[in-house]
């Protein structure tokens, strides 16, 4: 057999073993192939049977689920009329609150001004105590001036009567002087004496001007600043008071000496009260 015949018998023998390792090669791929094959197809069955079931789970999940959003749902429809009826209560509450804050307001208005109108009533009231107090004080001291007005008149009238009693007698004796002085052929002057005799001007007033006592005899003396040129004569009768309310009778005065704007006068018993410079006379305390 020649060298080429040789390497073509090697060559095949070489192919021949390559050839059966090849078979065995794949002999042992299909035989892995087809166990994995079986497994692969146990899985999946196994797979599409956990998948069947997860698919059965996830249908009753979301059945689930669905109930769940269908109440939830519901429960939000619940609520959202719930919170509209809490809005609407809510807004009935704060009128309600706004109005007891405005009858709350309009009650303390009220308290303060019935605290006020209170207050303004107690002093109304002190105020009226105060003038029926003070109305008292004025009808007491009314009173008392009444009394000492009564007293002066009485004294007045008294004085009127004694005084026309001296005046009857005096014009009796100036009748009897005039007789005396006809009958011897003499014209009587006494006109300074009858008209000193006359009763002074109503309302005639003034003031003491001084006060001092009377050096022959005793008594006191008045300067007045009234005199003949007012109407006033000798033995006009003044009546000396001190101005106030009520008015302080001190007693009656007898011109003695009369000037032209000016007086003196002397003081009659009794005398009620001291005289003093600034005191009133007049012809009359009332009028």
């Amino acid at each position: 057999m020649s060298f080429i015949g040789k390497i073509l018998v090697v060559m095949q023998l070489v192919m021949s073993i390559c050839l059966m390792a090849f078979a065995a090669a794949v002999s042992t791929y299909q035989t892995n192939w087809k166990t994995k094959s079986e497994s692969l197809d146990n899985e999946l069955t196994k797979q599409r049977g956990n998948f069947a079931k997860l698919e059965q789970e996830s249908k009753v999940a979301a059945d689930t689920f669905n109930k769940k959003l269908l109440a939830q749902e519901e429960l939000a429809k619940k609520a959202t009329y719930t919170a509209t009826d809490l809005q609407k209560e809510v807004k009935t509450l704060a009128d309600a609150n706004n109005t007891l804050k405005t009858d709350v307001a309009k009650k303390q208005q009220l308290q303060k001004d019935l605290a006020t109108d209170n207050v303004f009533r107690h002093d109304e009231v002190k105020e009226l105590r105060a003038q029926i107090k003070q109305s008292n004080e004025d009808r007491d001291k009314e009173y008392k001036a009444k009394e000492l007005l009564e007293t002066t008149i009485f004294d007045l009238k008294t004085d009127i009567t004694r005084l026309s009693a001296l005046t009857k007698e005096q014009l009796r004796l100036n009748e009897q002087y005039r007789r005396v002085l006809a009958s011897k052929g003499l014209s009587p002057e006494i006109q300074d004496h009858e008209k000193s005799l006359a009763p002074p001007p109503k309302g005639l007033a003034g003031k003491v001007e001084e006060v001092k006592k009377n050096g022959n005899g005793g008594g006191i003396l008045i300067q007045i600043t009234i005199g003949e040129n007012d109407g006033l004569a000798k033995n006009h009768m003044l009546t000396v008071f001190r101005s106030g309310s009520p008015p302080l009778y001190i007693g009656k005065a007898l011109v003695v000496q009369v000037g032209a704007d000016t007086a003196v006068c002397r003081m009659i018993e009794p005398i009620r009260a001291q005289i003093e410079k600034g005191d009133d006379v007049a012809t009359q305390l009332i009028n």
